[in-house]
């Protein structure tokens, strides 16, 4: 589903430390395009509201933080930060703690902010939350865009010298000259 031009490949995350139950759902990939450097993007789903999830959230901030790549963890987080619970006020101390920005600023699903997407990252232009035209839904469509540009290669200047038209019989003399 990605243009030939993206490179794509699975980020696994270790959930072997996770308190059970939690109702979390995760998929991440890694993105790279052309010559950039590559992006983890975590889709999360939180499905019920388990008093371990928060904690899960954190552990998997702090693994995305320790592979020392961009990163966007972007979904339903079912956590109303508009008129946040203590569930909510946790999340939000949690992307404090790590340094994140939370992107999106409006209403997501009625008066409730609840599809986030977090990242380390400052490079997103602009989000949108959108009305979803195509599919039935009753939560908006988030969007956000980043810009992917080549980076120009700094000017090298190479010097070298010419050998072949060095006098091979007169650095022969000047060697055997200097070394008797």
């Amino acid at each position: 589903m990605c243009k030939d031009t993206v490179k794509v490949k699975p980020v696994l995350i270790d959930t072997s430390e996770w308190r059970t139950p939690h109702s979390l759902e995760t998929l991440s990939y890694s993105f790279q395009f052309e010559f950039n450097k590559s992006i983890i993007v975590c889709v999360l789903y939180r499905t019920t509201h388990t008093a371990n999830d928060v904690y899960n959230i954190e552990l998997l901030f702090s693994q995305l933080t320790l592979m020392k790549k961009t990163f966007y963890v972007v979904g339903d987080f079912n956590l109303n930060l508009l008129f946040p619970d203590n569930y909510a006020k946790k999340l939000l101390a949690i992307i404090n703690k790590y340094s994140l920005t939370q992107l999106i600023t409006l209403p997501t699903r009625g008066n409730n902010l609840l599809d986030l997407m977090i990242t380390n990252s400052n490079v997103c232009l602009n989000t949108e939350v959108l009305d979803p035209l195509l599919y039935q839904s009753d939560h908006l469509l988030t969007l956000c865009h980043i810009p992917f540009v080549r980076e120009k290669s700094k000017t090298r200047t190479v010097s070298f010298r010419n050998y072949r038209s060095i006098d091979i019989e007169l650095l022969n003399q000047v060697a055997t000259d200097t070394f008797r």
